[in-house]
């Protein structure tokens, strides 16, 4: 397996030089996804085992939801079950190929030099999202909903409130995103305002090691699944590492759009305004400033950052397109591949045991294929 890892990736590097070059992307996207699929360790990986077999041997699902609050996600795994689909991970396999077919899908409307999208991607946050399957929906989900998020057309508002809604279903905590409709109709003020007072919040959090309104949503949620996002189960120094990687994106995304929006006209070929594109991606990473005291309490609230890592991919990938200097280029596509790094490091070696991903990478274990192919 970690010759396949290598290959992927130094097929996505050289895709990602060579733009739109959908052969290598699509080469490198195959044996991620059966890397990805294969992973066999992990906390996350194994509760999905175990409900994925208490689901075939036949036991309620109304019993089960409750214990793992997603009725939607063990309504697919059952739906699965039923076309025949017996294995956990030919099961993970599927979902992540249909998963990434729907962002790839937004990808190619916004964004043609994709491979280079996906090489940063690959080197920062993919193994998190692949290794739990009901954000990997969610997040695809999301995805799929920027387009109606940009768009200005009649009823994109409400398809957009749908599609999170819908994730939700299968990841509660996406419900956050409804506040991505501040970026959709420019209520700057408002982004502001969030983006001050999530900083506010967060010293007052980090200092005291509390916060009321954090609490009070303990006694109102309640339930072992709230407590496990909003309790204590980190240190207040691990949320310094969030504090770096929310400004390290920050600073790209804010770099890439004073650049943009000097731009007298749309990018050459595009059928879009790349400046209301940037003004959006700007909003979505200001507005989740609001997610970082509770990343105080619990450093599995900074999923609410990672899932917009892709967004911050999308801006990068339009910057390296715009008629600038190689050098402003170069500057923030190596300032992204550090961040990338970073990320991988932080959630690695600072968050939890390294063994959860970076070295499942390397033991997962292929042999599910041979019975299909």
């Amino acid at each position: 397996m970690l010759f396949v890892y290598i290959v992927a990736l130094s097929t996505s590097f050289l895709g990602s030089l060579i733009s739109r070059n959908k052969c290598l992307g699509l080469f490198t996207g195959f044996l991620m996804l059966i890397l990805a699929s294969s992973m066999q360790v992990g906390y996350d990986t194994e509760n999905y085992i175990k409900s994925f077999d208490t689901i075939a041997r036949g036991t309620n699902l109304l019993v089960v939801s409750i214990a793992d609050a997603s009725m939607m996600y063990f309504m697919t795994v059952e739906s699965f079950q039923d076309f025949g689909i017996q294995d956990f991970f030919l099961f993970k396999f599927l979902i992540l190929l249909i998963s990434s077919f729907f962002v790839l899908r937004t990808i190619n409307k916004f964004v043609s030099n994709w491979c280079l999208l996906f090489f940063l991607y690959l080197i920062g946050v993919f193994f998190d999202d692949a290794m739990q399957l009901r954000n990997t929906i969610s997040l695809a989900l999301l995805v799929c909903s920027f387009y109606y998020l940009y768009s200005n057309d009649r009823g994109s508002t409400l398809k957009y409130g749908l599609i999170i809604f819908l994730a939700s279903l299968y990841h509660v905590t996406f419900l956050a995103y409804f506040l991505f409709l501040l970026a959709k109709s420019n209520k700057v003020k408002s982004i502001k305002c969030l983006f001050f007072v999530g900083l506010i919040l967060y010293v007052f959090t980090f200092l005291k090691g509390d916060f009321f309104f954090i609490s009070a949503l303990q006694s109102m949620f309640g339930g072992d699944k709230i407590q496990l996002y909003l309790e204590n189960d980190a240190t207040q120094y691990g949320s310094l590492y969030v504090l770096v990687f929310y400004f390290a994106e920050y600073s790209i995304v804010k770099y890439c759009d004073l650049e943009i929006q000097k731009l007298d006209v749309r990018r050459d070929g595009s059928l879009y305004d790349v400046k209301r594109f940037s003004s959006i991606i700007l909003g979505i990473i200001t507005i989740m400033a609001i997610s970082l005291p509770f990343c105080v309490l619990s450093l599995s609230a900074m999923r609410l950052l990672r899932n917009i890592t892709i967004f911050i991919l999308f801006e990068v990938v339009l910057f390296a397109s715009i008629p600038v200097s190689r050098k402003k280029k170069y500057l923030i596509v190596t300032s992204t591949v550090f961040t990338m790094l970073y990320f991988m490091i932080f959630s690695n070696f600072i968050t939890g045991p390294p063994e959860d991903i970076i070295f499942s990478i390397f033991n997962g274990d292929a042999s599910w294929m041979k019975q299909y192919f």
